[in-house]
């Protein structure tokens, strides 16, 4: 791993190059039945850096998701995530999100957040959904004193479907708090956003999505920014291969930063089997964000930071009872970001990671269902009392023919 900070504090020398290595011992709970699944995991990495040892560190990641079929108009999506690492560790562990601003890599935290969707099919045609979210930061070893801070996020959304089109809306409302520390007073937003969204498949293997609405951002003094929100997407799937490109212009809260943006932000994700027979498996991911900070009088900042990722990961997953080896290269830059934005550092870094898993004893274990990009739904993974159908072969949607799913035009 390659790290390099481009405006190092006090003109100190910034990381060079090292070599480390890492280690998670775990364990997963595992359920699939036709009216449920669900997974929930222990690990304890550590990592080990070589000539470097003074910035060994280990800890404790809890994650757990799951997906209920409450009826047959009703689902129920949860997910749960506890930890307490460095930044640099949870770098480590999983992918950095396209796209989203970083914090100082030495710093520990305790991170915990939790998500809640029901969605409910009130006809053929009406879809709604309700969401609640919550995240939480505590600060347990940081290079200078930093506050707590949690986000507290609620939610409601509806879907029409004729054919192959679906128009719907979302609202959302956030509170994003900072405690008090050190004289600096407590920092509070109200952030509320609506969208109106309108989707359309495009063909058996595209779809899209335009979206568009309002946000504000108000400080609970009287100050209030008020800013459009807009974006659009595109998707493909194709058998075992998908991708998808996507452009925000919103409002975002990032709680390891302690800040709120109205951000740009383009991403790009994809994944292709290059080997299907052998189960090796392509994986990429970019993004690109132009990131604006809302001050404490609400106002939009004058200067932008920027950040950007791209990741490429090839892996080799053979049968369930077996390991999978994978070779991931990152490469992460923050750019622009004031002389004054301690908690927005300028830096880059280049990341190299062969990883080997596997558990035992062995089992196959089924990815928890997300909701579906396509109007039709065929993008998703069969889920519920016609899984087995679906998945076999005998049931379910016939993918090639594209008009099966769908709620017929009046």
């Amino acid at each position: 791993m390659l790290g390099t900070a481009d405006d190092p504090v006090g003109g100190a020398s910034p990381p060079i190059s090292v070599w480390f290595s890492t280690l998670t011992p775990g364990l997963q709970l595992y359920s699939d039945s036709p009216r449920h699944r669900y997974l929930i995991s222990y690990g304890h990495p550590f990592t080990f850096y070589f000539g470097h040892s003074d910035a060994n560190s280990d800890g404790d990641v809890v994650q757990g998701s799951g997906l209920w079929a409450l009826s047959g108009r009703d689902e129920l999506l949860l997910s749960l995530g506890a930890s307490r690492t460095t930044n640099a560790l949870a770098n480590l562990q999983t992918p950095v999100a396209a796209g989203a601003a970083q914090a100082d890599g030495r710093a520990t935290h305790v991170n915990i957040n939790a998500t809640e969707q029901w969605t409910h099919a009130f006809s053929e045609r009406w879809n709604g959904r309700q969401t609640f979210g919550y995240g939480l930061i505590i600060p347990t070893d940081t290079p200078a004193p930093e506050p707590n801070r949690y986000d507290l996020s609620a939610g409601l959304g509806a879907d029409y479907l004729v054919g192959y089109d679906s128009w719907g809306f979302d609202l959302t409302t956030s509170f994003f708090h900072v405690d008090e520390i050190d004289g600096t007073p407590t920092d509070e937003q109200l952030i509320i956003q609506g969208i109106a969204r309108y989707r359309r498949d495009l063909a058996q293997d595209w779809s899209s999505e335009l979206r568009g609405g309002g946000g504000a951002a108000n400080d609970l003094n009287g100050h209030t920014a008020l800013v459009p929100r807009w974006g659009a997407s595109l998707f493909w799937n194709y058998n075992l291969a998908q991708a998808s490109l996507n452009y925000d212009h919103q409002i975002t809260v990032n709680l390891l930063t302690q800040q709120a943006f109205l951000a740009d932000t383009v991403t790009l994700y994809g994944s292709l089997p290059i080997f299907p027979d052998a189960n090796i498996l392509l994986t990429t991911g970019h993004g690109f964000a132009w990131n604006r900070l809302i001050e404490d009088n609400q106002d939009l900042s004058t200067e932008t930071s920027n950040s950007w990722t791209s990741e490429v990961a090839l892996g080799w997953y053979p049968d369930y009872d077996l390991p999978q080896f994978t070779l991931r290269y990152q490469h992460f830059q923050q750019f622009n970001a004031p002389a004054n934005a301690t908690a927005l550092p300028n830096l880059h870094r280049n990341l190299v990671m062969f990883s080997v898993s596997g558990r035992f004893p062995p089992r196959r274990i089924e990815p928890i269902p997300a909701q579906p990009q396509r109007v039709d739904g065929q993008d998703r993974d069969p889920f519920g009392p016609s899984a087995d159908a679906q998945r076999s072969g005998s049931g379910g949607v016939n993918l090639q023919a594209p008009d099966a799913n769908r709620v017929p035009v009046d």
